[in-house]
């Protein structure tokens, strides 16, 4: 692959959240979490401790492979493959994220927690799924020797990656 420009996050960025994953990860193994034989708490943790992380960290790597196009108004077909890939990642950890919320759901003795919880998943959900659509339109349906990347500017790019992020 050729130079991509500068990214729009630094190295220092990308080294905090390793570390943070790492903490995450030192958490789940000492806590015994992922042994906790209850459906509703086992599959919160794994939404809060492992998928919201990974989904974070999608976002970013699409963020960073994306804003370089734009920064450069170029996309190579390496670089659409891989946001395509990415995408997909994406759709899937959230699609495993609603359905083991779901069951979080559907097996808690406590009456609240589906009040409590499904409208900022609903609005998560929705903000992720909007984003996705945002990488098919303006990126992975395009023909990558259209270098204005369907007239896609970085503002707008990261508004729509800024709202995906915020309401996760």
């Amino acid at each position: 692959m050729g130079s991509r420009g500068p990214a729009p996050r630094g190295l220092a960025d990308h080294s905090l959240e390793g570390d943070i994953r790492d903490l995450l990860a030192q958490v789940v193994n000492t806590s015994n979490l992922i042994l906790d034989p209850d459906l509703d708490t086992y599959f919160l943790m794994d939404a809060t401790v492992l998928k919201w992380p990974r989904i974070e960290d999608l976002l970013t790597q699409t963020r960073l492979l994306a804003g370089g196009v734009l920064a450069r108004q170029a996309l190579a077909p390496d670089e659409k493959a891989e946001l395509a890939a990415l995408s997909g990642v994406l759709r899937s950890l959230k699609v495993e994220l609603a359905r083991g919320v779901e069951t979080a759901f559907q097996n808690t003795r406590d009456a609240q927690l589906a009040p409590a919880l499904r409208p900022s998943l609903t609005a998560a959900m929705q903000a992720l799924e909007d984003y996705k659509v945002f990488l098919q339109q303006h990126f992975l349906d395009r023909d990558p020797q259209d270098i204005t990347v369907g007239g896609l500017g970085l503002e707008e790019f990261e508004l729509a990656f800024s709202r995906a992020v915020e309401t996760n």
